[in-house]
């Protein structure tokens, strides 16, 4: 699967094909299947580095396959939800306004919470600036075509209305 090589000659290291492909200088360069030498191997993944590190692999499993990603953090925010916001099904056998109200404001503060924290990373702060933006134009700030003069104010009416009631 690989070349050996040592530390010292790395970088002066040619295979029959060409560099090792973190190393080449050419991009465009097609190299085969498989190609690697053992020091960019061992930043690959710790399984194919010997001696064994249990915690290093450890280290790698973890950082790989547990991290914190958009539906974990939903998931999260699901069941935190349900455990201490939710009324129980006792209480919601009869109709009334107390639990109702109190899932009509633990709606329309998780919307607000969730919706205006995304739109201040987005487009207030721009944290994540341009790169994988859908529509590269700013939002529309004033118009004829929004009910309430600008495309926020829309966004956030319509929202904060006709979903948090449903």
């Amino acid at each position: 699967m690989f070349e050996p090589d040592s530390a010292d000659d790395h970088e002066n290291r040619q295979f029959a094909q060409g560099q090792c492909r973190t190393h080449s200088t050419s991009p465009t360069r097609n190299y085969p299947a498989g190609i690697m030498c053992r020091k960019c191997l061992s930043k690959v993944s710790p399984f194919f580095t010997w001696s064994p590190n249990p915690m290093r692999m450890l280290g790698w499993v973890s950082a790989r396959w547990f991290r914190i990603a958009e539906n974990s953090i939903l998931t999260v925010l699901a069941l935190v939800c349900w455990l201490w916001f939710q009324p129980s099904l006792e209480v919601t056998k009869s109709l009334s306004w107390d639990w109702i109200g109190a899932l009509l404001i633990r709606n329309l503060a998780l919307m607000t919470i969730v919706a205006g924290g995304l739109h201040w990373f987005f487009y207030r702060a721009k944290l994540q600036g341009d790169r994988l933006k859908f529509d590269p134009r700013d939002l529309i700030v004033k118009g004829h075509q929004f009910t309430f003069g600008g495309q926020v104010r829309d966004d956030m009416f319509w929202t904060l209305t006709s979903v948090v009631g449903t």
